[in-house]
């Protein structure tokens, strides 16, 4: 995501009920998802370039950078009990742009 100016949606998570309810957020780059290399140098020195505070951050076994993962956190008006979740990834994006989802956490 680091090419991508702030704010451009990149994706859209959708949460399904049983009786096909269906509710869904748009996920924008550099607000609810990051780039994992963002401390990298030459990441970091793109022009515009900004990613959101991390979440987790590690050293890989390779040591050769310092990782990071992000979150983003929605609140729902009511419970659903939810059956399925559903992400896409917007169709026009660079080829190289990812997106992926390590953990979902539902509370109530």
């Amino acid at each position: 995501s680091a090419s991508l100016p702030t704010g451009t949606p990149v994706g859209r998570v959708t949460l399904v009920t049983e009786g096909g309810e269906r509710r869904s957020w748009l996920l924008r780059s550099g607000t609810d998802t990051g780039e994992w290399a963002a401390r990298r140098p030459d990441v970091a020195a793109l022009p515009g370039f900004e990613a959101p505070t991390a979440w987790l951050s590690w050293v890989p076994a390779s040591r050769d950078v310092f990782a990071q993962r992000y979150r983003a956190r929605w609140q729902l008006e009511r419970p659903i009990e939810v059956v399925r979740v559903e992400l896409e990834r917007l169709t026009d994006l660079p080829p190289e742009v990812v997106l992926a989802i390590f953990h979902l956490e539902l509370r109530r």
